[in-house]
């Protein structure tokens, strides 16, 4: 019996979800708008872009959220994914990225590409909005 997703009710495994469609970016929302404590949700693909797990990690604060590069990769290693998609909230409402969350975004994805893992993009999570950092252009590949 696999591991209840926090996004079963919008995705099975092997279903394909690139490109990040509405339905799963708004489950995605609902999942972490509301919560007052910084999350990270780490969604884990193959190499066709399909779902193969996803996980919360709640180790964060209200205002921050350390998980080393270390971690996040090992735990993409164990599940056999190729492809990432990092999600998180910012209890503040606010879904503009921070300094911080873009250069993070930028080391992780300098240190995933010779590990043959593409981080198709980093999702922030305000109140009322979802930032694709993809879309502005801050995840490349």
């Amino acid at each position: 019996m696999r591991k209840r997703s926090c996004l079963d009710e919008v995705v099975s495994p092997g279903d394909l979800l690139l490109p990040l469609n509405q339905r799963f970016v708004a489950a995605i929302a609902r999942q972490l708008g509301a919560l007052g404590q910084e999350v990270l949700l780490l969604v884990y693909l193959d190499r066709a872009g399909a779902f193969l797990s996803d996980e919360l990690i709640t180790a964060g604060t209200s205002c921050s959220l350390g998980l080393p590069y270390r971690v996040l990769f090992e735990r993409a290693f164990r599940r056999g994914a190729t492809r990432l998609v990092l999600a998180h909230n910012h209890p503040s409402g606010s879904a503009e990225p921070s300094a911080l969350d873009i250069r993070s975004t930028r080391g992780l994805q300098a240190l995933a590409a010779p590990m043959e893992i593409r981080l198709d993009d980093h999702l922030i999570v305000g109140a009322h909005e979802v930032f694709s950092m993809r879309a502005a252009g801050l995840v490349m590949g």
